[in-house]
């Protein structure tokens, strides 16, 4: 999961802030803004320096700010948000930033979950224009497939901005925060601790999680107590597991789908030869004798021509199948462009509390007030 900033009026960020939430979300950093009519993006942002330097230009100008926690795709600069979420030519062009995870898209090797979403969107927009992505009808629609847990910002080249799931936002002193776990400090180390080595990061902190555990011996000690890190000795990094369980993970579904498919032309092959086997012995009964290997030729033929017709027309089928669902599709668009819907829900408003680590190790809960902006 990521996190977005919705900076309605362009107020100056605290860096304390800032700084937490790039740690916990450390994989791109991306921006989108209105200037003279025209929408800007700037994305791929790897440090912080790079981040402090940028965002110092920024004082009074309304803008979104991402901070990218990869999922799905790699760590570069064409995965980070904004994606353009309008057709190339647009009148009025729009982009969008995502916080979530759409756990029903699969996307093709290399991209992410939100560039496929993007992809979607844009074919959307090229039928019936930018303006649905700022349709109410639309949006609350859309909130229900997406479910509560994905948040959507769309800006558009005039200014215009819509949400979606507004309600699961926080609102505080003219911020929008898609979420603020990710202002916990140390949130996403003790997050990914826990869901690699189970109960060894369970409410602990660092250095009680991995002492005495993994390894054995002075050594181990020194590595995970002495230093604080919150690695297991003789092991990896929690960024590094991770990400190596990611890779494990993407094998095994190429795997599954390589079985699948290898499983799918055997089958076909089998109902094949048996239908071969049946019209061999329909023939021999009509002839009252055995085949010849030339008949049994010709019958093969005439039997593999007919399965390689069945099989188009069920693609066919498929198709035109496909092409009605789409026409049902586009007639529902029509019709909730009409529909009366109530007006969207607003940001849950309220106090946002960070944890920091002291140096003994303990936990402390920090109130952030509205004025944690500078």
């Amino acid at each position: 999961m990521c996190i977005i900033f919705y900076n309605e009026t362009g107020k100056t960020y605290d860096r304390e802030t800032l700084s937490v939430a790039y740690d916990n979300n450390p994989h791109g950093v991306g921006l989108m803004w209105v200037e003279d009519g025209k929408i800007e993006v700037l994305r791929g942002l790897f440090t912080k320096k790079k981040m402090f330097e940028i965002l110092g230009h920024f004082e009074g100008v309304p803008h979104a700010l991402h901070f990218r926690w990869r999922t799905r795709g790699k760590i570069e600069k064409q995965l980070c948000h904004p994606f353009r979420a309008s057709h190339k030519g647009a009148e009025k062009p729009v982009y969008m930033m995502h916080n979530g995870t759409f756990t029903d898209i699969k996307p093709p090797q290399g991209l992410s979950d939100t560039h496929v979403f993007a992809s979607n969107m844009r074919k959307i927009t090229d039928e019936y224009g930018t303006d649905m992505l700022f349709n109410e009808s639309f949006l609350r629609r859309m909130e229900k497939q997406i479910m509560s847990f994905n948040k959507v910002i769309f800006l558009r080249s005039d200014g215009k901005v819509s949400i979606m799931n507004p309600s699961q936002w926080t609102a505080m002193n003219g911020i929008w925060l898609s979420n603020t776990y990710s202002l916990e400090d140390g949130y996403r180390k003790a997050k990914v601790a826990r869901s690699l080595y189970g109960k060894w990061g369970r409410g602990k902190s660092s250095l009680q999680s991995w002492k005495g555990k993994g390894s054995s011996g002075a050594s181990a000690k020194r590595s995970s107590v002495q230093s604080g890190r919150r690695v297991p000795v003789g092991g990896k990094d929690w960024l590094a597991k991770s990400e190596e369980w990611e890779r494990a993970q993407r094998k095994a579904s190429r795997n599954a789908a390589a079985r699948r498919e290898e499983e799918k032309r055997t089958e076909d092959e089998s109902r094949l030869a048996e239908r071969i086997k049946v019209a061999y012995n329909e023939r021999a009964l009509e002839l009252g004798r055995s085949l010849s290997k030339r008949e049994k030729r010709k019958i093969r033929r005439t039997v593999r021509r007919a399965w390689a017709a069945e099989k188009e027309q069920a693609q066919a089928d498929k198709a035109r199948y496909k092409a009605e669902r789409e026409e049902i599709t586009k007639r529902q668009f029509e019709r909730l462009l009409k529909a009366d819907f109530p007006a969207p829900a607003k940001a849950a408003p309220g106090r946002v509390l960070r944890r920091r680590r002291l140096p003994d190790g303990s936990m402390e809960e920090v109130e952030i007030m509205p004025n944690f902006l500078n």
